[in-house]
């Protein structure tokens, strides 16, 4: 530690000598002061609030009456004030005013000699060369000696911590000591958090690369399966028929040609075969299990082993993608059967029940320990990647003396299995009739079957309950019943149908209202066709759906305190059309309820809100949504 020379100053006040059990005393309050100052640096959010925390501790332990922080700069080239503390007098505050305003990086200053050589520096009087610029504001406030520390973080100054008091400083003395303990802590603090915030940053990076990477095989999947398509098709459709063609042409030329006729032969069936090999066209004609039955067929010419099959519940048409992965996890189970298992036979059961499909290949052959499998096995890894954007589960048991068992479980939301054949049903739900007919024409154009339509509230319930469809797309503001209360009604009377909110609005406590209510997708109306269609399969598959702003700001996942949500669901009916402008008689007619208990409702409605009057009512009725805001 640097020490400039001391000079005697009759002004500097003499310490009295403490005794023992004084210094007991101050030893106790230190230590309470250390722990307070630990548990503060702890909670403390952020460097600018940490170092007020190491200011004002350190200020109380060393006994000085003024201290200061300040940030050093990347560059290691400018000090910026960052935090005080001191006893409060107007002297004192002079001080840090005229320390905020200075560039002490470029005056001769105890700051400033710090950020050079980076090392503590002690003043003992008023007539050392440092600190020149604010003699006159230290012998005002009665500030006679100074310390100042650096403040490392693995080599490189990040603060400068400063302290006054009147009495001399003692390089050996508690006080410095304290201070430089607790600079390199707060240093070694910074270290710890900058880490912090890579790792954290570092496995940001992990897990969007691994959600990429997800994204990334099942489209590689995809485009394997279309071109497998492509090429299927192509071979049959035009280098079979041209050499159909071919063989028909030399039909004519008589017994000549029979070597050549016979080599086109085997040549159309080995395309044949090979079209059919990349993707069987059943596959997309006839469904998944006239395709498996099939492929047992050919699979038993060729490896000579035979395949017991057997299905459970009804099999229909599922959707493209799932019938493929679900054809190829069979294809793929059974050429390991055939390199492998070393048996003659082998049985598959396909097994569809009300909360699942399951598929299960079985042999009892040799047997193989699953985990030691080299990581990154296409065949098992294919598998598994093929059932992932099902939620599907890939499971392989093999023990010795009982074979090899690979089940695959893909759940069947909603506990139905929705087929091909069966198209989505809508009802749509909106208070604007063209917007209704609008719908009705774009949901139909893409082989929707809409099945119902309400223009309010009360009415969407009513039309979902008759005709139970697959999705209710409903507006967030609805006259009668709100959106909020029919997603709670629906998914209370017809848990089987999706609801998928259709709105303007984006704020958040829309989208989080909604989908704690039940809801399974939020859209705003501002998308396209397409992505409306992706919503729709989405919910109705089970799955939530969230438009893409939405998805990336993170709403939905918070919970709302409404006071709204005491409200009884005839309160909240009667709140609704009151809001609307009818008064107790007409609401008790449309309810069908007598007029003082709609007036009832009423009034205990809008005492649970805090509302007074039909004007605030309409302001809280637009504000959630329940009215359209006039144009």
């Amino acid at each position: 530690m640097q020490v400039t020379k001391r000079y005697s100053d009759p002004r500097c006040p003499v310490p009295l000598t403490s005794t023992a059990e004084t210094s007991d005393i101050l030893g106790r309050q230190q230590v309470r002061l250390l722990h307070a100052t630990a548990i503060a640096l702890a909670e403390a959010i952020d460097a600018q609030e940490t170092l007020d925390v190491l200011v004002r501790q350190i200020a109380q332990l060393g006994g000085f009456r003024l201290g200061q922080a300040f940030l050093v700069s990347p560059d290691q080239r400018q000090l910026t004030w960052c935090a005080a503390w001191h006893e409060g007098s107007p002297e004192m505050a002079a001080f840090v005013d005229l320390s905020r305003q200075l560039d002490l990086a470029k005056t001769r200053s105890l700051p400033g000699a710090v950020l050079l050589d980076k090392t503590p520096y002690i003043r003992d009087d008023l007539n050392s060369p440092l600190d020149a610029a604010r003699r006159d504001e230290a012998v005002a406030a009665g500030l006679y000696a100074a310390l100042a520390v650096p403040v490392l973080a693995r080599g490189n100054l990040v603060a400068v911590l400063e302290f006054h008091r009147p009495e001399p400083i003692s390089p050996d003395g508690n006080a410095a000591i304290l201070a430089e303990v607790l600079a390199t802590h707060f240093g070694t603090a910074v270290v710890l958090r900058a880490a912090e915030a890579e790792r954290e940053r570092l496995a940001c990076e992990e897990r969007s690369g691994r959600t990429q990477l997800e994204a990334l095989s099942r489209r590689l999947l995809s485009v394997r399966e279309s071109e497998r398509r492509e090429i299927s098709r192509d071979l049959h459709d035009e280098v079979g028929q041209v050499v159909t063609a071919l063989k028909l042409s030399l039909e004519t030329a008589g017994h000549r040609m029979e070597s050549t006729k016979a080599a086109l032969v085997t040549l159309m069936k080995q395309i044949r075969n090979l079209s059919t090999k990349c993707r069987p066209p059943m596959l997309d004609d006839l469904g998944l299990v006239p395709t498996l039955e099939w492929h047992f067929q050919q699979y038993t010419a060729q490896t000579g082993v035979r395949v017991r099959f057997r299905r459970l519940g009804t099999c229909g048409r599922y959707h493209p993608d799932l019938e493929i992965a679900l054809y190829r996890t069979v294809q793929e189970a059974l050429t390991n059967v055939a390199r492998h298992a070393r048996v003659p036979a082998a049985r598959v059961v396909l097994c569809v029940e009300p909360d699942r499909i399951g598929l299960r290949i079985r042999d009892r052959g040799t047997s193989f320990d699953p985990g030691r499998v080299r990581q990154g096995s296409t065949g098992i890894t294919g598998m598994q990647e093929r059932l992932r954007p099902f939620l599907g589960k890939l499971t392989i048991q093999s023990e010795r003396g009982r074979g090899t068992a690979v089940t695959a479980r893909v759940p069947a939301i909603n506990h139905e299995v929705r087929t091909m054949t069966d198209p989505i049903t809508v009802v749509v739900a909106d208070d604007h009739k063209i917007v209704r007919e609008a719908l009705k024409s774009l949901l139909g154009s893409e082989s929707f079957q809409v099945v119902g339509e309400a223009g309010d509230g009360l009415e969407a319930v009513a039309v979902t309950e008759r005709v139970k469809p697959n999705v209710l797309l409903l507006d967030v503001a609805m006259p009668g019943l709100g959106g909020m209360d029919v997603v709670k009604q629906v998914v209370k009377r017809v848990p089987r149908t999706q609801v998928l909110m259709l709105s303007m609005h984006a704020a958040d406590a829309y989208v989080n209202s909604s989908i704690k209510n039940g809801a399974a997708g939020y859209a705003l109306k501002d998308i396209d066709a397409a992505e409306l269609f992706h919503a729709i399969r989405e919910v109705a598959a089970g799955r939530r759906y969230l438009s893409a702003p939405l998805e990336e700001s993170g709403v939905a996942e918070g919970e709302l305190n409404d006071p709204y949500e005491t409200l009884t669901m005839r309160e909240r009916e009667v709140l609704h059309l009151a809001a609307e402008g009818l008064t107790s008689a007409q609401i008790a007619d449309r309810l069908s309820i007598s007029p003082r208990t709609a007036e009832t409702h009423r009034a205990n409605s809008l005492r649970k809100l805090g509302i007074r009057g039909q004007t605030e009512l309409v302001r809280y009725a637009i504000g959630r949504g329940i009215l359209t805001a006039p144009a």
